[in-house]
């Protein structure tokens, strides 16, 4: 019961991901940032060296990466962009969130279950099956002889390639996890 709840969560933080996107977080960051540099005035040195810097650094790293942690994980995080190299840019490892864990150490591991794997593959199975209902659908054309038949299978194309697309969409961060977890293993990091 825990995975599910666990592979529905994900896959809510992760269709809200694509709605809301970084940037309007990040104006509120950004105004956060230049109110911390300006307040080295009014704190004491102690507070300004264990809040501020940790704070800002914080903040200039969610600007840059749209990863919202803390300034202990910043390192980590880096460490697994550079393991990682090749084309894995800060939004392939943002959308890898949900399966980030961290180890004693603070070492980034990946972790996906098998709830998470089996529906990423019935996902993608029936996104491909909505693909191929698609290319039927548009073999009806030929066959139509009203205007209305028309448009209902143009209205079918449609529906069938925006589901197709968010399914895809949605599948996204799951299969982005398991290849990062087995290029991972494979690299023994």
């Amino acid at each position: 019961m825990d995975n599910i709840i666990s592979f529905l969560i994900k896959l809510i933080t992760s269709f809200i991901d694509h709605i809301i996107p970084a940037y309007f977080k990040g104006g509120q960051k950004l105004k956060k940032m230049k109110y911390l540099i300006d307040s080295k005035k009014n704190v004491s040195k102690d507070f300004y060296e264990q809040f501020i810097i940790p704070t800002t650094q914080e903040t200039l790293f969610f600007l840059e990466t749209g990863i919202d942690t803390n300034d202990k994980s910043i390192n980590s995080y880096i460490s697994l962009k550079n393991s990682l190299g090749e084309n894995y840019t800060w939004k392939t490892i943002k959308r890898l969130m949900p399966y980030i864990k961290f180890d004693d150490e603070n070492k980034i591991y990946i972790k996906v279950n098998k709830v998470d794997k089996w529906s990423a593959y019935i996902t993608l199975f029936l996104a491909f099956s909505l693909i191929i209902i698609m290319f039927y659908t548009l073999s009806l054309q030929s066959k139509a002889t009203r205007l209305s038949d028309l448009l209902f299978i143009y209205i079918l194309l449609i529906i069938q390639f925006i589901g197709s697309i968010l399914l895809l969409t949605l599948v996204s961060p799951t299969s982005d996890a398991i290849i990062v977890k087995k290029k991972l293993e494979k690299n023994n990091l």
